[in-house]
């Protein structure tokens, strides 16, 4: 008998061959799968189920008792968000037989109503606040944003895994940055303005406003990943 809390160990251990018996499963877990130990469970929502498909045995310390993986369940995901073939695909990859429930949710209320119906895995945004009791099965929260202070609230226990999107998204921002600071120091909204209007700006006038970024200095408030990309695109530019 194993409680949940120590599923993702069990599942390595029974990965092992012959039933190996291993005092201390997860450096044995790094070693045969090179994961780091804190992203264990991450790592095996795939494998848990093929395990238990194929009816694998593992023998746990003390007393060398034997288990066998009971028959699960598909695996439920859900996702405030409308995903793409693509990413369906990556997902069903990793998780085979899983179910996938996608919806785009703008609102906590809409959120709560996806997940009313079960599911173990939430993609999301939004983490309402009665989420806890609307999904009682939920185990792993992922959020696309890369700041978790506004869900971190909402999370009343700690049986829930929350990870956060940082790092994916600095790419996009800071380019966007870079080019927010480009367009305005050469006046592109200017230039629009008079485009729309069908009006010429006189020549002289016009580049008398425009100004150029190589030599400024660019203050960045908070230095993590998008901050580092942001300052790596200013010094290209010849930036301070």
């Amino acid at each position: 008998v194993c409680s949940s809390d120590l599923l993702c160990e069990v599942v390595f251990c029974a990965a092992a061959p012959n039933a190996v018996q291993i005092k201390s499963i997860a450096p044995y877990a790094a070693t045969r799968f090179n994961v780091i130990r804190k992203f264990t469970r991450v790592a095996i929502i795939g494998a848990k189920y093929r395990l238990a498909q194929g009816g694998a045995f593992c023998r746990l310390m003390p007393g060398h008792a034997r288990a066998k993986f009971p028959t699960m369940p598909p695996l439920k995901i859900a996702s405030t968000v409308a995903l793409a073939d693509s990413q369906r695909n990556l997902i069903r990859a990793a998780v085979p037989g899983a179910e996938i429930v996608d919806r785009p949710c703008r609102t906590p209320e809409a959120a709560l109503e996806l997940v009313s119906g079960g599911c173990e895995v939430l993609l999301t945004f939004i983490v309402p606040n009665d989420l806890e009791n609307r999904a009682p099965h939920l185990k792993w929260i992922q959020l696309l944003s890369a700041g978790a202070e506004h869900a971190i609230g909402a999370l009343k226990s700690d049986r829930i895994e929350m990870t956060t999107g940082s790092g994916i998204p600095a790419t996009a921002i800071s380019e966007y940055t870079i080019a927010s600071m480009l367009a305005y120091a050469h006046r592109f909204h200017l230039m629009i303005r008079s485009q729309l209007k069908h009006e010429w700006m006189r020549t002289g006038a016009f580049r008398g406003n425009i100004s150029e970024l190589s030599g400024k200095t660019i203050g960045i408030i908070g230095y993590g990943s998008i901050g580092r990309e942001t300052a790596r695109l200013a010094r290209v530019l010849g930036m301070r």
